[in-house]
């Protein structure tokens, strides 16, 4: 695993092998109290953090936020001014359809908001972006797996932070297959899922609405080309009530 250039596929090669490491432990109904999985997530937290160089978890300050580490201060230059910090994270294939009000509306908020997409992005810049975020919004993808990095490992600090995951245009999951609510739950994180209301399909797609009722109507359609290429769409009240309630409860984190 190389942290400091830029590769793709080794990157999405690490998240997958803790992913699937991780993810496949035994787990109970009650998910916060599987404490195999938060003890898994923090073992890796601290081989990271301790490769880049970074500060350790543990409640210490994270290297005062609104001064990065020299070494990320590119990637982290929308830290500033102590507001809570949304990271919003757009993928070049299966995307926001209304990214951009969602940007807008979180600065409304208060929030100190960075649009980005992780392709091309170094594995540190990645890392670090999501351990610093206060609140980590992003489509459903492997890129909520970072999610483990955001700092919900004090008493001080669970729960105050936020993963919202936009569920693409799909039939909703079964428990055992919501990833990243048990990710987000071992984590110490709170979470909130927020369904489709609408998709236009990819170029990929040949049968854009045949494709649409087989998205709705198989269990689990990972095969389908749709449901890895469109671009989804949101009520704008339900992420705006999402944001608003996590920018309350991320005033309540830790300095």
């Amino acid at each position: 695993m190389t942290f400091a250039r830029v590769d793709d596929d080794n990157i999405q090669c690490f998240r997958g092998a803790y992913f699937a490491g991780v993810t496949f432990l035994p787990y109970h109904a009650e998910m916060h109290r599987n404490r195999e999985r938060s003890l898994a997530y923090r073992w890796i937290q601290d081989g990271i953090v301790k490769a880049l160089g970074l500060p350790e978890y543990d409640g210490r300050r994270l290297a005062d936020r609104a001064s990065p580490p020299p070494s990320l201060s590119a990637q982290n230059s929308y830290r500033g001014g102590g507001a809570p910090r949304l990271l919003i994270a757009q993928r070049r294939k299966r995307t926001i359809a209304n990214v951009s009000w969602i940007a807008e509306t979180g600065r409304h908020l208060g929030f100190n908001v960075l649009l980005t997409y992780f392709e091309g992005m170094p594995f540190a810049a990645q890392y670090a972006l999501v351990r610093y975020a206060d609140v980590f919004l992003s489509i459903h993808g492997m890129a909520l797996q970072w999610a483990f990095a955001m700092d919900g490992t004090t008493p001080a600090s669970r729960g105050c932070r936020t993963v919202i995951e936009l569920r693409h245009f799909v039939k909703p999951f079964p428990l055992r297959l919501q990833f990243y609510r048990i990710v987000t739950s071992s984590a110490n994180l709170s979470y909130v899922e927020i369904p489709a209301k609408s998709a236009v399909m990819g170029e990929s797609v040949e049968r854009p609405a045949q494709e649409l009722r087989r998205l709705m109507r198989e269990r689990v359609p990972f095969e389908l080309k749709g449901f890895h290429d469109q671009t989804a769409s949101y009520e704008n009240e339900l992420v705006s009530n999402a944001l608003a309630e996590a920018y309350k409860k991320a005033l309540s984190c830790p300095a």
